[in-house]
């Protein structure tokens, strides 16, 4: 009986901080937390609107990438290191706000904080981008998650957003 209380007890402790997909994140000091799918979101006792703008492009997998890795100002993990000295890799991989991923001539995955100007002011926000390969062309995914106090129109948001990407890959 002692050893099943053990165990239990050490099940706990390692989920402690970690999220759905078993990862940890450490910007919820501590506490178990879920994304949603949905318009609205909450981590960390802070409301997002949750957003996304999709399109499909004649642009190679390889190029739209680039485009909108230069576009959006996302990072790799060693451009990302060498911007900040102070962070260690292992603990960067652990930041769920943070991705960068890639299978070169597939797909690429990138989540970081990036600016985008809308309605006349400039903000930054958690933001995600996924570049497909599609035939010979490709699909770029992104979402955003934006504070609910902000009180932005989503649908012009991703407007916004999709436009800004079409204009990056010149489509």
């Amino acid at each position: 009986m002692m050893k099943l209380r053990m165990a239990i007890l050490l099940i706990s402790l390692g989920l402690v901080g970690c999220n759905a997909d078993g990862t940890i994140d450490p910007t919820l000091g501590g506490i178990i937390g879920f994304e949603t799918e949905s318009k609205r979101g909450n981590k960390g006792g802070q409301t997002y609107q949750v957003g996304t703008a999709d399109l499909q492009t004649d642009v190679d997998v390889d190029t739209a990438y680039l485009k909108i890795k230069r576009e959006f100002g996302f990072l790799t993990y060693e451009e990302r290191l060498a911007k900040s000295p102070n962070l260690q890799r292992g603990w960067l991989e652990k930041d769920t706000s943070f991705k960068h991923t890639t299978i070169a001539g597939v797909s690429y995955q990138m989540k970081n904080r990036v600016p985008h100007a809308f309605g006349g002011e400039k903000r930054s926000h958690n933001f995600e981008a996924n570049v497909e390969k599609d035939g010979e062309g490709s699909i770029v995914m992104m979402k955003f998650w934006i504070p609910s106090q902000d009180g932005l129109d989503v649908e012009a948001y991703s407007k916004s957003i999709e436009a800004r990407a079409r204009n990056a890959l010149g489509v």
